[in-house]
């Protein structure tokens, strides 16, 4: 869908993509704060707007699960890099690359999170693991 014509629809539908409530999109995008709780909502009712939210939305869906796995692969080139310099600060920076990326893919827990858990997901991993050496 293209962009809407109307300026102010459209900058409604990019806030509301964004996470803004619907009152405070509807005065972002330059309405009245007069009675935009209630205009926000009949303004949401008009289907191109409806629609153009949605699109907007999945696109914001689809750059988060590029980011994060943006995130890893440059934390395992940060990793890699540290362990070719093998000196303590290259070490360092190599070790703490790995435990991001152990964090962010749910392998390392913190001591404050529920070990029941940890113990479910590393029984997870462990199946993952014997189910894909299996193929």
């Amino acid at each position: 869908m293209p962009v809407l014509e109307n300026v102010r629809h459209e900058r409604f539908a990019q806030e509301l993509a964004k996470g803004k409530t619907q009152e405070q999109a509807y005065i972002d995008a330059g309405y009245s704060a007069n009675g935009a709780r209630v205009a926000a909502s009949k303004l949401l009712t008009n289907t191109n707007i409806a629609q153009r939210v949605t699109e907007l939305q999945s696109v914001v869906a689809d750059k988060s699960t590029w980011d994060a796995a943006r995130i890893i692969n440059n934390l395992a080139r940060y990793a890699e890099k540290g362990e070719t310099i093998g000196e303590p600060a290259g070490l360092s920076v190599a070790r703490a690359s790995m435990m991001d990326i152990g964090k962010l893919l749910g392998l390392i827990v913190d001591k404050g999170e529920n070990k029941q858990e940890h113990s479910l997901q590393v029984q997870m991993i462990e199946r993952r693991i014997v189910d894909s050496s299996e193929d």
